[in-house]
């Protein structure tokens, strides 16, 4: 698990992330081109069972959310 965690920490330090405009909630939220593969991986990983019921496109949201959450948590001064 730790060395899954560096391996997320440094694909997300290596990102670079437009800090020019700031993009509205829905634009945000909706915008997976920002999550790393590795933790986009992670978190399909995390959540699987909850892939085979609901609403996909609302889940597919919050899971955006979340690693967007965990993005800002890791590079505080770098993603919007």
């Amino acid at each position: 698990m730790k060395s899954a965690a560096a391996i997320i920490r440094e694909d997300i330090g290596s990102k670079a992330f437009e800090m020019d405009v700031y993009a509205t909630s829905e634009v945000a939220f909706n915008d997976v081109s920002v999550v790393p593969e590795t933790l986009e991986t992670f978190t399909d990983n995390v959540m699987i069972n909850k892939r085979k019921k609901g609403n996909m496109a609302a889940k597919t949201r919050k899971w955006t959310v979340i690693n967007h959450a965990m993005i800002a948590a890791t590079t505080p001064k770098s993603f919007p």
